[in-house]
């Protein structure tokens, strides 16, 4: 990007910003870990954060189109002939159909988010290993050994999230926090406010993960326990995540492009700031419009 001119304070924003997008698709980790602390079905939850997924994803791409567009020094490339178009579409096209397979899988109801996994995980070995042949029989070994370690590390933080969910119950704490703030007659869009604020302060000093462990056992209860959805509250939970993925001073992926790039601290701040602020607006729009999660779920799962 630099080498055809887009400045670095506009490219390290977009790589940052660009990387909070994953949490809104399968499979997204916090929202597998949202669906084993609460219950919620995970193929709902997939469904229920697509199209607010593609709605932001709209936002970064027409933010990008707007200052791009303006910007002179960005080199333009020539328009990619149809002949380009499809020899680039058949070198993907085994790569695609992983995607297919994931998410045409799940939406189906032909096997569960689990079982895509496994099959896509067959599926991609196999490409690799005898079509595309890029995956050597000791690549295998060292990925598998790795994808152990990574499973082992994800339970362990499913386990220590159930017990802290259980500590939290048997204390009560929901249940007193909702009778306190049914007793005060506190409207319920206010207390969506407000836990929306309490999250975004939280995205400072906090990692995703752990903000989503520490207040979930104790939000989740309180938020349907007001009568909202809870496929809706998983959305604005993963908005939060991505704002702290990209709040200064300790998100990590502002951590990351400091790595990648030796960029200061301030520098990769102020180019994650308009990202912010489309985050923010987005937040607003489906705390605002919560029928933009639940309508799709609603098509599927009766």
């Amino acid at each position: 990007m630099l080498s055809r001119g887009y400045s670095r304070k506009f490219t390290i924003g977009l790589l940052a910003a660009g990387g909070t997008l994953g949490i809104l698709f399968p499979p997204s980790l916090p929202l597998m870990l949202y669906g084993a602390m609460t219950g919620e079905s995970l193929g709902a939850l997939f469904m229920g954060t697509l199209v607010p997924g593609l709605i932001l994803t709209a936002m970064f791409c027409l933010y990008v189109a707007v200052v791009a567009g303006r910007d002179k020094n960005v080199k333009r490339e020539p328009k990619a002939t149809i002949r380009e178009i499809g020899t680039a579409t058949k070198r993907a096209v085994g790569g695609l159909i992983t995607i297919l397979v994931i998410m045409g899988g799940i939406y189906s109801g032909i096997f569960t988010p689990a079982e895509s996994g496994g099959i896509a995980a067959v599926y991609s070995i196999l490409l690799c290993c005898v079509v595309y042949r890029t995956l050597s029989l000791k690549g295998l070994k060292e990925s598998a050994l790795e994808s152990a370690r990574i499973n082992s590390m994800i339970m362990f933080i499913v386990i220590g999230a159930n017990v802290t969910g259980q500590v939290v119950l048997m204390s009560q704490i929901p249940n007193q926090l909702l009778g306190l703030i049914k007793g005060a007659e506190v409207p319920s869009w206010v207390v969506v406010g407000l836990i929306n604020i309490f999250l975004i302060i939280l995205g400072g000093p906090l990692e995703a993960l752990t903000i989503l462990v520490i207040t979930l056992p104790i939000l989740y209860p309180l938020v349907t326990g007001l009568g909202f959805s809870g496929l809706w509250f998983a959305v604005i939970m993963m908005i939060n995540m991505e704002l702290a993925l990209i709040s200064p001073p300790e998100g990590l992926n502002l951590f990351i492009m400091q790595d990648l790039t030796k960029a200061t601290a301030g520098e990769v701040s102020r180019g994650v700031a308009p990202y912010l602020v489309i985050i923010a607006l987005f937040l607003i729009l489906i705390s605002l419009f919560p029928g933009l999660t639940t309508w799709l779920p609603g098509l599927f799962v009766q």
